[in-house]
Parts: C-alpha cells; structure tokens; sequence
C-alpha cells in the first residue's frame, strides 16, 4: 500500500473505524512506516470529531428522499433497458446524517482562503502583476540551482523551488534590498499554464493567517482571485534575524498548487 492508495481507498474509513479486518491490517502495515499518512489520520478525525460534534444526526427532508427516490426509479429504468448501463450505489443515502450533509457544504460552500484584507498579500499580488509587463533578472545564469546560489549569498542559506511538475520553469530571477538593506529574492516560474512567483524575504515572526488548505506545512489560500502559498522557516538563515518566509503568488487553482507541494519539498 502506497500514500495515495491509503489516502484515497483508506484514509476515511479508517477515521470512521469501518475497515475490515484484513484492511485494517494492511493499513496499519502501512502507517507504522509512514509518519506522513498518520497526520493525514489523525486531521481526519479532528474534523470528522469537530463536525459530529457541531452538528446533529438529523433525517433528509422529505422533498429530498422524493427527489432521490424519483433519480433511483429513473436509474432502474436505464439499467433494464440498458444492462451494461452502471448503477450507482444510492439505496442507503435516502436518510442522510447532517453530520455529512454538513461536511459536504464545508467543502462545496468554504473558500480556501479567507482573510478578507491583507496588506503581506496585496502586496505580493501587486509585486506578481508587475511581472506581467516586465521582469528584469540580475541573477546570472537561469537555472534553480544557480538561483539557489544566489540566494545563499543573500541570505545564508540555499533555496529554491522546483516547479517543472506542474509545467512551470524557472524564466527568470533577482535580488533586490529593502530599504532597511534586507534581502528579497525573486523567483518567476513561466509555462503552457500561466505563471507563479516566488518572493523569499527575512523577518524576526510572521502571523501566518488562519484557514487555508495546509500541504506539508505550506499554507494555500484564495484571496482576491489569486492563489497564494505561504511558507515560514523559524531560524532556517544563517545570518539570523530569526527565519525565512516564502510567498507565492499565481493565477493558477489552489488544486494545482496543491499538487505541486505534495511532491515538492525546496532545495
């Protein structure tokens, strides 16, 4: 059993304690080896608890059992007159817990962002959206590594993402000082899909805003029809001044994003 095995066929029944005996062995084979997948388990049931426990066990109305009940007669009629035509399993969803019609408006009706106003964020897209009329590198060469380079000069650490999973290439990147004589790395990422950019900065704390999807520590948000991916890494420079925070600012889905950080980690 694999990560998305466990995770796609597993993970939920496993939150319920609905696996069968030979099942729950395999599964738990594979968490013993797999610290990864035994957070996945455990947020599952946090949320699975939280909503129970929010949320009462309370019969469909009874305008959706008709309605459900009229798609199950159609759905026979289909399968008599056409036997490989597939039937869906719905018999048991004429009552539905609330517990789990309240979890699917969580996840049909809540963005994965949230904060309304922020100045880090609005900052990032403007710095993002100047990149679309023109962006100038200062770094030589063009690739991660040689950015990587770059910004262990800068910041006393090497870092860089690779984004090639997704279909994006690094196109371009620079080093610039803030007023205070700060470094500020940029990263921008180009292909078939659109365009991301990286923005690394130091700072003594940052109050990374709750909400948001959380992919190996990296936090995902919708704001302002942007998705940005924050990352914060407490006394990761080696010239101090407390850690590292990377933004990340595209057009690109959250999903996608999302995608990319399940298989990336910065080198």
């Amino acid at each position: 059993m694999d990560h998305r095995q466990y995770r796609e066929l597993f993970l939920s029944a496993d939150a319920d304690a609905e696996l069968s005996a030979a099942q729950r062995r395999a599964a738990t084979e594979h968490l013993l080896s797999c610290e990864e997948c035994r957070r996945y388990l455990t947020q599952e049931r946090a949320l699975k608890d939280l909503i129970r426990r929010s949320v009462p066990l309370m019969a469909a109305p009874a305008a959706l059992r008709h309605r459900i009940g009229a798609s199950l007669e159609e759905l026979d009629e289909m399968q008599r007159s056409s036997p490989g035509f597939p039937r869906l399993m719905l018999r048991h969803c004429v009552l539905i817990p609330a517990v789990a019609l309240a979890a699917l408006l969580l996840i049909i009706l809540t963005p994965r962002a949230i904060p309304r106003h922020n100045p880090f964020f609005d900052a990032a897209i403007a710095a993002y959206r100047g990149t679309e009329a023109s962006f100038n590198s200062n770094v030589p060469g063009d690739s991660i590594s040689d950015f990587a380079l770059a910004i262990d000069e800068a910041f006393g650490t090497p870092y860089g993402w690779d984004f090639s999973n997704i279909g994006l290439n690094l196109s371009g990147a620079r080093i610039e000082h803030s007023t205070g004589g700060k470094p500020v790395a940029y990263g921008l990422y180009r292909g078939a899909r659109g365009s991301l950019l990286t923005i690394l900065t130091l700072s003594p704390a940052l109050r990374i805003p709750s909400g948001g999807e959380v992919v190996k520590g990296i936090h995902i948000y919708k704001y302002k029809g942007f998705s940005i991916a924050v990352v914060r890494y407490e006394n990761y420079s080696a010239i101090g001044d407390g850690g590292i925070t990377c933004v990340m600012v595209s057009r690109l889905p959250p999903e996608v994003l999302a995608q990319a950080f399940n298989f990336l980690l910065p080198s």
